[in-house]
């Protein structure tokens, strides 16, 4: 018999994640300075405020060529012989969850966005709803703040994980919503339905209005440099793998559990995915590309900085006055067109800078430049021969094997991609069809309606012997385990053909 987590021990071990996720994340606020393209700390003041800003700007290029477009793949029903079961599946995954889901942001840029997040943190959080909106219900996906969500202590990945913790806060208002929609369920629900709310514990916080503030080690560095930290009822959603287990709205503060129900996923898959970019399965938080590339983007910065320094003191460099000073008129001494400088008796010399370091500094320049390249990736983009990494020729061999180089850390990601998109395509469909009730009618085109016909599926001719376009989905004779896979074949050809 599988145990599951009991609701006694929840504050020990979410302390125990946060703590220990607390070290592994202890860099990020350094993560989010380069991605975001900041100036490094403690800058010189000498030094101008600007950056090379390669790193950055890679990052929000690496989704065009990651995602693609329209990510595609089948749901397969793996517990019914019906045909018919799945591809109605498919074309309710088209028709009747994609379009809508759209907490946060259309269904792809949701993944785009992942895509970058996983780049800069190591992971993103992907996690399955089921939300009802503008009289609609259907399951959805939202990318969770990296900081919010956190494994079970010891474990190396989400998928070795059978606990996870979701931190998420509630306005007041939200929180007076959510004790009515509790009154109503409680109400209007069996006794014995497993999910259960503590109305009495959710008024004593609202009425104790018990607000936290966002852990400075969980706030992005966005949020704390424009000091708009989220703020509001605290609680943390405890989720755990396995068919019917126990979940958990615990409030810490208070150590009260307000609302414990069950996995709504029927297959007992996690509702809480991670896309990683890259695993070493010590650290379950993963490896970002910023991790490995920040040093030297810090390195490249600071030669922008002193390039446009030295370039500044170039065209207006440092004059030497010798001799009798108090004859000087200084207000004359300005680099502009035609200006009359006032020496009286004083020696006035323009101090050139022309020395070795400053000679070789684009050579230096574009020595980092070529080993940021190999580290975001985007390969070696430079076109001269003499530019650019001398281990690569500028031959069109040499340009092939760039190409290839680059396409084997493209290929990697979309891997990556491709199994997380599987597992929350499969926890968003599973979650779909084991919570919608009753029955909905979905309009077909006569093709679709063909597809169905040859599956098994039968319609109910009209009056006139005409078979409607129209299916009416009976949600209690579609219940079924699904799984979902993925097909990159159509845009791996692409990658191969560019």
């Amino acid at each position: 018999m599988t145990k599951f987590l009991d609701e006694s021990e929840i504050g020990k071990i979410y302390n125990d994640s946060k703590t220990e996720a607390h070290i592994w994340r202890e860099d990020y606020p350094a993560y989010e300075r380069l991605a975001d393209n900041g100036l490094l700390e403690g800058l010189d003041p000498n030094l101008p405020e600007v950056n090379d800003g390669s790193l950055s700007a890679a990052l929000f290029k690496l989704p065009k060529r990651i995602v693609s477009s329209k990510l595609s793949g089948t749901v397969k029903a793996i517990d019914r012989d019906e045909a018919w079961v799945g591809e109605l599946a498919n074309m309710v995954w088209q028709k009747e969850i994609i379009p809508y889901a759209n907490t946060q942001a259309p269904f792809t840029r949701k993944w785009k966005d992942a895509v970058r997040k996983a780049a800069i943190y190591g992971s993103v959080p992907l996690i399955t709803l089921f939300v009802e909106k503008d009289g609609r219900r259907h399951s959805d996906f939202i990318v969770g703040q990296p900081q919010d969500v956190t494994l079970e202590p010891g474990k190396v990945s989400d998928y070795d994980s059978d606990v996870q913790f979701w931190d998420v806060y509630y306005t007041k208002l939200q929180l007076e919503n959510m004790i009515e929609e509790a009154k109503k369920e409680t109400k209007d629900k069996d006794s014995d339905s497993y999910n259960k709310w503590d109305i009495e514990a959710m008024q004593e916080i609202l009425a104790g209005d018990n607000k936290e503030e966002r852990n400075s080690l969980d706030t992005p560095r966005q949020q704390q440099d424009k000091n708009v930290r989220p703020k509001g009822f605290k609680f943390c959603v405890v989720a755990q793998k396995g068919v019917n287990a126990p979940f958990y709205m615990y409030h810490k503060e208070t150590k009260k559990t307000i609302r414990k129900w069950s996995n709504p996923d029927p297959t007992g898959d996690s509702i809480i995915h991670f896309l990683y970019c890259y695993q070493d399965f010590i650290n379950p938080y993963g490896t970002g590309i910023v991790k490995l590339a920040g040093g030297t983007q810090n390195v490249l910065d600071y030669m922008r900085q002193a390039d446009i320094l030295a370039t500044q003191i170039g065209i207006r460099p440092p004059i030497s006055i010798e001799g009798d000073a108090d004859s000087v008129d200084l207000e004359s001494i300005v680099y502009t067109q035609d200006a009359l400088w006032f020496t009286g008796n004083a020696k006035v010399v323009r101090q050139e800078l022309a020395n070795g370091v400053y000679q070789q500094l684009p050579e230096r320049m574009a020595m980092y430049k070529t080993s940021l390249n190999q580290l975001i990736p985007t390969g070696d983009t430079s076109i001269t021969s003499g530019s650019g990494d001398p281990q690569y020729s500028k031959t069109p061999a040499g340009v092939k094997f760039q190409a290839a180089s680059l396409s084997i850390d493209d290929e990697d990601f979309k891997d990556n991609l491709y199994v997380t998109y599987a597992a929350v395509a499969k926890s968003m469909i599973n979650t779909h069809f084991a919570n919608m009730e009753g029955t909905d009618l979905m309009k077909l085109s006569d093709d679709e309606k063909d597809i169905l016909m040859k599956a098994g599926l039968e319609f109910p001719e009209g009056e006139d012997g005409e078979v409607s376009n129209e299916v009416e989905i009976v949600w209690d004779t579609m219940r079924a385990t699904f799984d979902f896979e993925v097909d990159p074949e159509q845009d791996k050809a692409k990658d191969d053909a560019d």
